[in-house]
C-alpha cells in the first residue's frame, strides 16, 4: 500500500486540497456551477465579476454608438436625428421670427401714422408694442395665417428628406429679415444716408429704397420656397451691393460719413468723425468681403426639380418618393 497516493493524504484533510491548493474560498459549490441560484445572487456574482460602470462610461457608448450610425447608417442620419431636428425645430424657430418681424413691422407703422395714439390717447411706448406684438402673433399663429409657415412649407414637406436646405433657409431669412427691416428704417427720421446720387430725403429716394428693400425681402422668399431661378436673382441682387457701394463711396463720400454720425445721434450714441472716416474708407473692402460669403453660400443653395412628363413635383403630395 506504500506506492498509493492515500497513504500521503491524512484522514482529516479534505479530498479537493490534493487537486486545489488555494482555500476553500476559491471552489465553486454546486449551486454555482450548475447555475442553480436565485436573481438576488446571480447579480451579486456578476457584480463581483465584472467592475461598475460608471456614467461617464454610458455617454461614451452612446456618443460611439451614435458616430457609428452617422458614418456607417447614411439612411439613418438622413431620415432619423438630422431630419427631425431641421423639421422640428429650426423650421419652426425660423417661422416664429418672421412672423413676429412682419407683425412688429405692422405694429411700428400704426404707431407711426397715429393709429395707436387714436385709440390709447398717447403715443405706444416700446415696451407697449412689443406686448402688442406678442398677442398678435399668438393670434396669427392660432388663426393658421402664418406667413412664416407658408414660406417654409417647401422645406417641411420636401421629399425625400434629409435633403440639403440650411443653404436656403439661412440666406433667405436673412433676406425677408433684412428687407422688412429697411423698410421699418423708413418709418423712422431721416438719417441723409445716400442712394444712388441721391442724399436729400425726397419721395424719389424713399420710393427707390422701398423698392431696393422689396427685392431684398422678395429674393429671401424665392430661397425659402426653392423657387427656380432663385438663385440667378439672389446672385444678380448680391452683385448689386458692390456699384451701390462705389457710387456713394466716390460721389457722396461726405454724406455717407454724416449719415453715420447722425444715425448714432438719433439712437443716442456719440460716433466720433474720424472713426465714420476709416469706416467710409473700409467700406468697399467690407462690401467685397460680403458679396463674396454671400455667393459662397448660394452656390449650396437649391432649387426644387422642374416638372417632367408624368412626374410631379419633388415634395409635392403627389411624389411618394
Amino acid at each position: 500500500m506504500s506506492g498509493r497516493t492515500e497513504g500521503v493524504v491524512s484522514r482529516g484533510a479534505p479530498a479537493s486540497s490534493v487537486h486545489y491548493w488555494g482555500s476553500r474560498q476559491d471552489v465553486p459549490t454546486p449551486s454555482v456551477a450548475f447555475d442553480d441560484i436565485s436573481p438576488s445572487r446571480r447579480l451579486g456574482v456578476a457584480a463581483q465579476r465584472s467592475p461598475p460602470i460608471s456614467a461617464f462610461d454610458n455617454c461614451a457608448r452612446l456618443m460611439l454608438d451614435l458616430c457609428y450610425r452617422c458614418v456607417h447608417m447614411p439612411e439613418w442620419r438622413s431620415s432619423g436625428l438630422g431630419d427631425f431636428k431641421v423639421r422640428k425645430y429650426v423650421l419652426l424657430f425660423l417661422s416664429l421670427c418672421i412672423d413676429y418681424a412682419w407683425v412688429n413691422t405692422a405694429v411700428v407703422l400704426a404707431d407711426q401714422l397715429g393709429i395707436a395714439e387714436t385709440v390709447l390717447g398717447q403715443p405706444a411706448s416700446w415696451a407697449a408694442r412689443q406686448v402688442l406684438s406678442l398677442i398678435l402673433l399668438s393670434l396669427v399663429r392660432v388663426a393658421n395665417v402664418s406667413l412664416g409657415e407658408w414660406l417654409l412649407s417647401y422645406a417641411q414637406t420636401e421629399q425625400p428628406a434629409g435633403q440639403r436646405q440650411w443653404a436656403n433657409l439661412l440666406l433667405g431669412t436673412m433676406g425677408v429679415l433684412s428687407g422688412i427691416w429697411a423698410l421699418l428704417r423708413l418709418t423712422g427720421p431721416d438719417d441723409g444716408a445716400p442712394f444712388l446720387f441721391m442724399v436729400e430725403d425726397t419721395p424719389l429716394k424713399t420710393a427707390a429704397v422701398a423698392l431696393y428693400s422689396t427685392l431684398y425681402s422678395w429674393c429671401g422668399v424665392m430661397l425659402l420656397r426653392f423657387e427656380l431661378k432663385a438663385k440667378l436673382c439672389n446672385a444678380l441682387l448680391f452683385a448689386s451691393v458692390l456699384p451701390l457701394t462705389a457710387i456713394n463711396l466716390i460721389f457722396s463720400r461726405d454724406a455717407l460719413v454724416a449719415s453715420m454720425v447722425a444715425r448714432a445721434a438719433i439712437e443716442g450714441r456719440t460716433f466720433p468723425v474720424e472713426k465714420a472716416e476709416v469706416y467710409a474708407r473700409v467700406s468697399i473692402y467690407y462690401a467685397i468681403l460680403l458679396v463674396a460669403v454671400m455667393l459662397t453660400i448660394l452656390y449650396f443653395c437649391r432649387e426644387r426639380p422642374t416638372a417632367s412628363v408624368g412626374r410631379p413635383l419633388e415634395g409635392s403630395p403627389g411624389n411618394r418618393a
